[in-house]
């Protein structure tokens, strides 16, 4: 079933985002994931940028979108792989006393590992997370695509100026008009 999962996600996100190899992501796009992940950042800070960042992608101009989507899915990708890891509780939570405010645990701190409903509710907004993405990719991409098309209809309608004006000055000449 995992492996479905895997499979199915991985077509959804090459289906959007198919580029040529050569783009190269712009310095906006390179800044804004990678610096999602700051050391000491928690999870819940992680997710929150995350969350901003997903709504960039709904703004991301046309112009830019074989640029910078790359960027964009490979750092989802490793922020689902994190989150992944966290509801599967790969990552404990320590509950510190009031006076505390970071330490190791110890007799006083308890590790807490995610109850079934708590894992529950962490795949369920994982899910959530991916949906938005996935709409805000397919919103972007499409804003490509109209924009692509809109520019290719107007070279067409210059390469038709052209060669109608081109056939008339040659009926032109050859009629002496």
């Amino acid at each position: 079933m995992h492996f479905l999962y895997q499979y199915c996600w991985s077509i959804i996100f090459f289906s959007l985002s198919f580029s040529p190899l050569y783009a190269q992501p712009t310095q906006k796009a390179k800044e804004t994931f990678t610096s999602s992940v700051l050391v000491g950042q928690s999870s819940f800070e992680y997710t929150k940028k995350v969350k901003e960042e997903l709504e960039k992608i709904n703004d991301l101009a046309p112009e830019n979108f074989l640029k910078d989507i790359d960027k964009y899915r490979e750092d989802m990708e490793k922020y689902i792989s994190h989150k992944k890891r966290v509801c599967d509780g790969e990552f404990s939570t320590v509950v510190l006393n009031e006076d505390e405010r970071l330490s190791p645990p110890s007799s006083e701190g308890v590790i807490n590992k995610l109850k079934p409903q708590e894992k529950k509710l962490c795949f369920r907004e994982l899910k959530a997370l991916q949906m938005t993405f996935i709409n805000n990719l397919f919103n972007a991409r499409r804003r490509y695509l109209d924009n692509l098309h809109t520019r290719r209809i107007e070279d067409l309608d210059k390469a038709r100026d052209r060669i109608l004006t081109s056939l008339n000055q040659s009926f032109n000449k050859s009629t002496g008009r």
